[in-house]
């Protein structure tokens, strides 16, 4: 299932996935919360053509309310900085303290404030996609 929360609209919105996603990762879903949208497409697509099921959100508050509906998220991609009352440093650590289930992936431009937050890999912006990639197939391992 792919969906998206946007700021002004905290209601769900489906996404048609790409066409040709591999048999990788099908069954693993990815919770990316980006605030530039451009970004958030991109990575999205990323995703979805390596094969996962992505849900966007476009701040930690829109990130939550997903989570409070959503069981079946495996790996949470966020940014640190973003609008809203949560950002993702926010985000991972209430994530982290109802579950240590979900994998935390962080993207930033503020690298440095990583190293004490609950997270489970930490990349700087611009992130090469290859090495994005490789670290979540690492986290979230093929179940077939």
């Amino acid at each position: 299932m792919n969906r998206e929360v946007g700021a002004a609209d905290s209601s769900p919105k489906k996404c048609v996935p790409d066409a040709n996603p591999c048999a990788e990762g099908r069954s693993h879903t990815i919770l990316v919360v980006e605030d530039e949208m451009l970004l958030r497409l991109d990575l999205a697509h990323q995703l979805r053509s390596a094969g996962f099921n992505v849900i966007e959100a476009d701040s930690g508050d829109g990130a939550l309310i997903i989570l409070e509906a959503e069981r079946d998220v495996d790996l949470i991609l966020t940014d640190i900085r973003m609008p809203g009352e949560i950002d993702g440093a926010g985000l991972a650590r209430s994530v982290r303290r109802q579950t240590q289930n979900i994998k935390i992936v962080v993207l930033s431009a503020y690298i440095d404030t990583q190293h004490e937050l609950p997270v489970d890999a930490a990349f700087a912006k611009p992130v090469r996609m290859e090495a994005l990639l490789a670290k979540v197939r690492e986290l979230l391992p093929s179940q077939t």
